[in-house]
């Protein structure tokens, strides 16, 4: 074998290597490219007028919010809770930023899971006002959903613990507050 045959298969040796090394590092990817039959699902949304729940100065309050409505109920119950937090802290009535992760219902369709990033009330808040904060989220999704029963509330997909208030069972979306007649 010559010099020059010699240094052209050790290059190509060399580069085929150099790829090899790079693809099972996974700085190449290499993806064969998917063919599927089925159509692309779409997701229908529409524009809804939604009221929002609260306690503020000592009685229910509520305001009109129009979101996108999806056909995902879980999705729903998310943007529902997201705006209701954001409508708290945009009057100053939450100080505290917070929002949910995630939502997931249960196979049986009666139970929400909903997964906040961070508990969004503060620790020194009293416990009628953190049972308020709570009952408001039940009443507005009470309002705008149906099929559910309760709301299993978390923070970062684990028990929410909290010392006055038992987040280890779900909340009944009818909630513990009787209004007086």
């Amino acid at each position: 074998m010559n010099t020059k045959s010699l240094i052209l298969t050790c290059s190509i040796c060399l580069v085929i290597g150099l790829i090899f090394f790079a693809y099972m590092q996974e700085i190449i990817i290499i993806r064969r490219p998917l063919f599927t039959t089925e159509q692309g699902t779409v997701i229908h949304t529409t524009k809804k007028e939604v009221p929002l729940s609260f306690w503020h100065n000592n009685t229910w309050q509520q305001e009109k919010k129009e979101l996108l409505w999806h056909e995902n109920l879980g999705t729903n119950v998310q943007n529902l809770i997201n705006n209701l937090l954001k409508l708290l802290e945009e009057e100053h009535i939450k100080h505290k930023k917070a929002s949910v992760q995630s939502v997931l219902i249960a196979p049986s369709g009666r139970t929400a899971y909903v997964s906040f990033d961070r508990v969004p009330y503060a620790k020194e808040d009293t416990t009628y006002d953190k049972w308020l904060f709570i009952e408001g989220i039940l009443k507005t999704v009470k309002k705008n959903t149906s099929g559910l029963d309760a709301i299993q509330f978390l923070v970062n997909h684990t028990a929410w613990v909290d010392q006055h208030l038992d987040f280890s069972k779900g909340w009944p979306l009818d909630g513990f507050y009787k209004e007086l007649q």
